[in-house]
């Protein structure tokens, strides 16, 4: 791994652990197979003007980027179906988090001044905490910590919850947390300091099989003439000259102006993928991933 002079190995750890927590899935369940395409070359027939000739499914055709055009809706807020969501939260040396406090928060309320019934709820010795949404719901993760070096941190739910994640048995493990400090030794090689002022930004950009997304670009409206844009790069270090994301599939922004910002991400050939809206605070770390969307 490529080292920075005259940085602590903290920083090496940190970089590292977050680069391992860039694989697999995020905030949300893989795309099902059916038996039809399991089976083999995923094929539709033709319904109608070509003679009953088999027609390819562009997702078997591309698994990475076929279902661009075609990504369908997120599921349909449903207050009356609620869903359990379990989360464990680590730091950069991997260690539980416990003691966090956790609040769901509903889109519209950026401030989170009207948690979800049930929440602030505090983070067990194992760095865990269950939660109930319900399905499709639109909203964000508050989570703060009172530690003399703190966390102050918003989790965007992408992709929309639509499944008991405790049923399925896959308690939510992204992101890695950082820390005030974590951040800015991390910042430290690009020479860039942190703005008080402003809030910060960590990126997850997934394709069609909801895995990092590599060769893909973002775009960040608004910004200020302050606010640096980085991707990390294969060894999992912050790079502001690579320019797109590398197999890490991780991107984001220092000292972005308070508010809500419009994140989309694109191919390197300008097709879009995605976008989402995310809230920036000042001195806070906003966490969020971009799917495909339609």
């Amino acid at each position: 791994m490529r080292s920075f002079p005259g940085v602590r190995p903290l920083l090496l750890v940190s970089l590292a652990a977050l680069a391992a927590c860039s694989g697999g899935l995020l905030d949300g369940g893989s795309r099902a197979g059916t038996d039809a395409c399991d089976a083999g070359p995923c094929t539709v027939p033709d319904s109608g003007g070509n003679d009953g000739a088999v027609i390819e499914d562009p997702i078997t055709k591309d698994p990475i980027w076929g279902c661009l055009g075609n990504v369908p809706p997120p599921a349909v807020s449903d207050p009356n179906t609620p869903l359990e969501h379990s989360r464990r939260f680590v730091g950069v040396l991997h260690a539980p988090l416990e003691g966090l406090s956790v609040k769901v928060c509903e889109e519209y309320d950026p401030a989170c001044s009207q948690p979800v019934a049930g929440t602030p709820r505090l983070t067990d010795p194992n760095g865990k905490v269950d939660l109930t949404l319900h399905r499709g719901f639109r909203g964000f993760l508050d989570v703060a910590s009172p530690a003399s070096d703190p966390i102050a941190a918003l989790i965007h739910l992408v992709p929309i919850p639509d499944e008991d994640v405790a049923a399925t048995d896959r308690t939510v493990t992204w992101p890695t947390l950082l820390t005030k400090s974590d951040l800015e030794l991390m910042m430290a090689s690009p020479g860039r300091p942190l703005l008080p002022d402003h809030g910060h930004l960590f990126v997850r950009t997934l394709d069609c099989q909801q895995e990092p997304a590599e060769r893909v670009f973002l775009r960040l409206e608004p910004i200020s003439a302050k606010t640096v844009t980085f991707y990390l790069d294969s060894t999992g270090n912050p790079s502001i000259t690579q320019g797109m994301t590398s197999a890490k599939g991780v991107g984001g922004a220092i000292n972005v102006p308070a508010g809500s910002i419009a994140v989309t991400f694109s191919r390197e050939t300008g097709e879009p993928i995605g976008e989402q809206n995310v809230i920036i605070r000042p001195g806070t770390i906003t966490y969020v991933s971009l799917v495909p969307t339609p």
